[in-house]
């Protein structure tokens, strides 16, 4: 019995294990070419992610992929302050309960959404606050605050801008 369950962990681990060139597919091994010569040597982890994302890319459409290469030169141009201040943000989100990472989605969309006039005079109304926080306060205290963009609150307004 013990030899049976030890060949059973054995199998489900070669299964979960990453995978080896020759098992890649042609077009993973194309995608992952200048990896070839140190592939086995890589570990396990960051091959089945090398892996899984060679998958993803050969699954895109044209247009997924000229938006995820323009989105990695966006990346790479960023200084290693701002991409760990992103990741850091990232790390929060994830922590939100799924209704709340939803209404942050939202307002996404419904900021995306705004003419650029108007997301300028959202931006530069934050620039002010920023200056004087007492000034939130007072004006989505009172009936002025009509969009719901204009007052995230006052935790939105302290943030340094990005």
């Amino acid at each position: 019995m013990a030899l049976i369950v030890v060949m059973a962990m054995l199998c489900v681990t070669a299964a979960q294990a990453a995978p080896r060139w020759s098992e890649l597919s042609g077009e993973q091994r194309q995608l992952l070419k200048g990896f070839e010569p140190k592939w086995e040597q890589l570990p396990e982890q960051r091959r089945e992610k090398l892996a899984r994302g060679a998958a993803r890319w050969s699954a895109m459409t044209p247009e997924q992929r000229d938006r995820a290469r323009t989105r990695f030169q966006r990346w790479q141009k960023l200084s290693p302050e701002q991409r760990d201040r992103l990741r850091a943000q990232r790390d929060e989100f994830r922590k939100l309960p799924a209704e709340q990472q939803q209404r942050v989605r939202e307002r996404l969309r419904e900021w995306r959404a705004l003419p650029p006039v108007e997301r300028s005079r959202i931006r530069q109304r934050f620039r002010d606050y920023r200056a004087d926080p007492e000034a939130f306060e007072r004006d989505c205290a009172s009936k002025n605050a009509q969009r719901r963009l204009d007052c995230l609150g006052p935790s939105r307004a302290a943030k340094p801008s990005r």
